[in-house]
């Protein structure tokens, strides 16, 4: 709605917003990052199944081990540098420049807590899935 209204403006009243660009981009980082873990736990990510649905069942769940440890891995150290990102930024008082300043640690802060809320859901899928398959 805020780059229709732009366009709109800029089109109709020869007239410009400075603000829109920076309020979403902000949105965009906060429906990515707050989404991934949404998505995760309502199973709608991609998963390509290329190799797994070619091997036996055994191969088949150590590649899913395999696969949840370096996705647990990879999320694990997004969330730890995410969080050292954010901090540094609350510590500095950091701003964004434009005619739209915020301190940046707000809008990290999107980054930081979506990996965390990603690391949980992965985490949660993980125990499922190993207690379905010990069943």
């Amino acid at each position: 709605m805020l780059v229709s209204w732009e366009v709109i403006a800029r089109t109709f009243f020869a007239t410009t917003t400075g603000w829109v660009n920076d309020v979403s981009e902000y949105m965009m980082g906060f429906i990515a990052f707050g989404g991934a873990a949404y998505a995760l736990a309502e199973g709608a990510h991609v998963g390509v199944d290329l190799v797994v649905t070619r091997v036996p069942p055994a191969v088949r769940g150590v590649l899913a081990w395999i696969a949840d440890v370096a996705v647990l891995a990879i999320v694990a150290l997004l969330c730890w540098l995410s969080a050292q990102f954010w901090w540094e930024a609350f510590e500095t008082g950091e701003r964004s420049w434009g005619l739209f300043t915020i301190e940046l640690w707000v809008a990290y802060s999107f980054f930081m807590l979506g990996m965390f809320w990603l690391l949980v859901v992965h985490l949660v899928e993980m125990v499922n899935r190993r207690r379905a398959s010990a069943a």
